[in-house]
């Protein structure tokens, strides 16, 4: 065969290989695409006992695989039959020679006959007959038309695997997002056996790239949809960083986040109510030394419950362990930070016994912070020695990506090895401080969006002129001759509950909560799309240029969510003006938060209502018994009794009741039939039957029962204590009616009190312009007296358990006839409220 040098290897493997498929001659010629032929020769072998068909190539290229190679792989290598720089034309013999029947002009070829095996002769005996084909003969076999095989050929082809088409990748992002992704799983062998083997990990860097590992290609959308968002970040002072992590929170979908670095302490509860807003709530952990800085925290989506369940300084970090829990799934979180000053020994030793009591827990586990170790340098001793200390309690550590500005990874998120919680790959987004922002996805459950079940009226629709009508025409007002109490009470309950139906009937839907930052404009959404651009830009580029450009990007984003919710607030306390109860509102939401109200753990909730029941009520009784058993003497009063008393209450008019609706705050109980904003807006047809029910109270001195019937709501004394029973106290609404009854009565004995009967003059409580203020104003102004007139003040304090459930009100009562003058039906009256 006569080639060029460089060819002398192909042809040799294209010879081999022919030979195991049978072939005995070829012709081999070489072109250039000018049509210049290089060499062209005849290319004589044997081999005996092969029992092969054989077949005739001609013009490869005429089968649309001209701009690729036509290969094939077998068990000694890879041959390339068509180059796309050059055109291996292979011909042979498909007849017994002297060749082909077909005349080169025609470009067809004779069906051929059953292939002819070797071993019909005697290998010694075999002569070869070869056909020779001149330079024009090769010239006019190129310039022919397209020569079609048969579908044996052609079948044989394919069998052999020389045919490889391209095929279609049309939709190839829809299929992948469509159909599950076959992870490989990676084999990681330790660094004992890759020093047996001498193979050199370390780059010219000083970086070891035998800490990477191979990413599982899962789709982030997939992911998102069924799994959580899991974060963490050394924030280094989260009090200037609120707007900016709220944003990212929200933004990314971030349902768990750890930080480090909070420098957070118990005097913080305003920076704590910012974050536990826009369907998160956020729990910290200060550094329980005088020492400043430190700190953990987690911030977590609304609908999971967070629980601390240990949390403290040592020598070398600092920990907090949180368990949280969803409906029936539960994760066990540890957020660690180890100081960069702290003995890399010591922090060692430490951890490692922390590690023997909490590597044996039942939930999933997560632990994550900053350990200021460079994880992706092979020489860095500290870093060998925790790697091994995690092998050593079977987990693994995750992240493979600088996590640091300055490059290095310090930031960890740690699993057990034979966990599968670490979904996807872990990326670095946000640079919040000196830290990125470290994220992945786990396996637990996403409430990204949570359903809730509502019931409600549309009460804002309803037409107030035809509510009137239809009160005017009921048996409420058209009946003018009630005389009981308790069936006008009724009556009236029960024509306004059917009015409202009929007017705005009770409607149940399924509502999506989402989180949502109300400042968050279309100025900021603007930015971010530009902060967003510059990100990819400094990703896809790496210049130092371009992520400086994204960091005073970053930087200015800031800026603008600071002053973008700033103007949102002052906005809002500007529209508080002149109503300080709004005010009042308003200023304790953002210090304080939204108002949760915390309950003890339960499954049930008539159970947890029916042991508070009990609870308040054997409070009341233990207390009572214990001061019945105090031997006191009977009280004594030194104020004469009044000269005029009263007897009996005076009716009321419909106007003075009209006066007392009109002055009282809107607020309602769930056991008003109608909200008392309603009541107000037809008030000129249902003040005569309001009055009606009053006076009949006062007359009779009764009180139905439905009046006394309240909602009590558990209240947890203060915040941050244990959610105990003991630790709550009651607070009872009543409804509408009863409380107007009482103010009728009050006005009537505040102004027999105050001609006939003067109240003490130190009494601040439930009194009109007096309040706790002013008592805490004249206990100031005694004691700064007495200290002008140099002499010794002492303050005495008493603070009583359930006062007002354990007053005997017998003694209040014998106080209300002997130094009130309160007697007859008005004391009757009393008593019965």
């Amino acid at each position: 065969m006569y080639a060029r040098r460089s060819m002398a290897a192909t042809f040799d493997v294209l010879r081999k290989f022919l030979i195991l498929l049978g072939f005995q001659s070829i012709f081999l010629s070489v072109w250039l695409h000018d049509g210049r032929i290089l060499n062209t020769a005849p290319v004589s072998f044997q081999a005996a006992g092969l029992d092969r068909p054989s077949f005739h190539f001609r013009r490869l290229s005429s089968f649309g695989l001209r701009r690729r190679p036509i290969s094939s792989w077998h068990k000694h290598g890879y041959v390339c039959f068509l180059l796309p720089s050059l055109d291996l034309t292979i011909c042979q013999d498909v007849e017994r020679n002297p060749g082909p029947l077909t005349h080169h002009s025609t470009g067809r070829a004779n069906p051929p006959p059953s292939a002819i095996s070797l071993a019909d002769k005697p290998s010694s005996q075999a002569q070869i007959a070869t056909k020779f084909y001149s330079r024009t003969d090769l010239l006019r076999l190129r310039s022919s038309g397209p020569s079609y095989l048969y579908q044996s050929s052609l079948c044989l082809l394919q069998a052999l695997g020389i045919f490889k088409y391209r095929g279609c990748r049309a939709g190839k992002a829809d299929k992948a997002r469509k159909h599950a992704v076959h992870n490989i799983l990676p084999i990681s062998s330790s660094r004992r056996d890759c020093r047996s083997l001498n193979i050199q990990l370390v780059t010219s860097n000083g970086v070891n790239p035998s800490v990477l590992k191979p990413l599982r290609s899962l789709l982030s959308s997939s992911l998102s949809s069924n799994n959580l968002r899991f974060a963490i970040c050394n924030a280094r002072s989260i009090r200037n960083k609120v707007e900016t992590i709220i944003d990212h929170a929200v933004g990314n979908d971030i349902g768990i986040c750890i930080f480090t670095e909070t420098w957070l302490n118990d005097l913080d509860s305003v920076c704590i109510a910012d974050l536990s807003r826009h369907g998160y709530l956020f729990k910290s952990f200060p550094r329980q030394s005088n020492r400043s800085g430190g700190g953990t925290g987690i911030l977590f989506r609304d609908s999971f419950d967070a629980t601390l369940l240990d949390g403290k300084e040592h020598n070398s970090f600092e920990f907090s362990e949180w368990i949280l829990k969803t409906t029936n799934r539960s994760i066990r979180i540890v957020a660690v930070y180890r100081p960069p000053n702290s003995s890399a020994s010591v922090f060692l030793d430490e951890f490692s016994s922390y590690l023997e009591n909490i590597v044996m827990c039942p939930e999933p586990l997560i632990i994550a912070g900053d350990f200021n170790f460079h994880m992706d340098l092979v020489h860095s001793n500290c870093a060998i020695r925790f790697k091994e200390l995690l092998e050593t309690f079977s987990l693994s550590q995750h992240v493979t990506m600088s996590t640091h500005i300055s490059g290095h990874i310090l930031d960890l998120i740690i699993t057990r090895s034979t966990s599968d919680l670490i979904l996807g790959p872990i990326n670095v987004t946000l640079p919040i401080s000196d830290h990125f922002f470290v994220e992945c996805f786990i396996r637990f459950p996403s409430s990204s969006i949570s359903t809730k079940s509502v019931s409600y009226r549309r009460l804002k629709n309803i037409d107030i002129d035809a509510f009137k009508s239809d009160i005017t025409s009921s048996v409420l007002c058209s009946d003018t001759h009630w005389s009981n109490l308790g069936d006008l009470s009724k009556q009236y309950s029960s024509t306004l509950t059917e009015i409202l139906d009929k007017h705005a009937p009770i409607k149940t839907k399924t509502l999506v909560t989402r989180a949502k930052i109300p400042w968050f404009n279309a100025d900021v959404l603007q930015f971010k799309r530009i902060r967003r651009k510059a990100e990819r830009k400094a990703l896809k580029s790496g210049l130092s240029s371009d992520w400086l450009a994204y960091r005073k990007i970053c930087n200015r984003y800031s800026a603008l969510l600071k002053s973008t919710r700033a103007s949102y607030y002052s906005d809002l306390i500007g529209q508080c003006a002149g109503d300080s109860g709004k005010l009042f509102k308003l200023v304790s939401f953002l210090c304080k938060g939204p108002n949760v109200n915390d309950l003890p753990p339960h499954d049930d909730p008539v159970l947890l209502a029916n042991k508070f029941g009990e609870f308040f009520v054997k409070k009341i009784e233990l207390i009572k018994d214990s001061i019945s058993d105090i031997e006191v003497n009977p009280p004594y009063s030194d104020t004469a009794a009044p000269a005029v008393e009263l007897d009996s209450f005076s009716p009321l008019s419909v106007e003075d009741v009209c006066n007392i609706i009109s002055t009282s705050s809107n607020a309602s109980c769930s056991l008003d039939p109608i909200p008392t904003w309603l009541v107000k807006s037809c008030l000129d047809v249902l003040a005569p039957s309001i009055t009606r029910m009053v006076n009949l109270s006062i007359r009779h001195a009764y009180v139905p029962d439905d009046w006394k019937t309240a909602i009590v709501k558990p209240l947890l004394k203060k915040p941050g204590l244990e959610l105990t029973y003991k630790n709550f106290r009651p607070v009872s609404n009543l409804t509408f009616i009863s409380k107007i009854v009482e103010k009728a009565v009050l006005s009537q004995l505040f102004k027999h009190c105050e001609y006939n009967a003067p109240l003490p003059k130190l009494q601040s409580g439930f009194r009109r312009f007096h309040s706790t203020e002013t008592a805490l104003l004249k206990v100031q102004s005694d004691i700064l007296m007495s200290m002008d007139h140099q002499e010794i003040t002492l303050l005495v304090l008493l603070d009583l358990s359930a006062a007002f459930d354990t007053i005997d009100h017998q003694i209040l009562l014998n106080v209300l006839e002997s130094d009130f003058g309160i007697i007859g039906s008005a004391h009757k009256c009393a008593l019965e409220m």
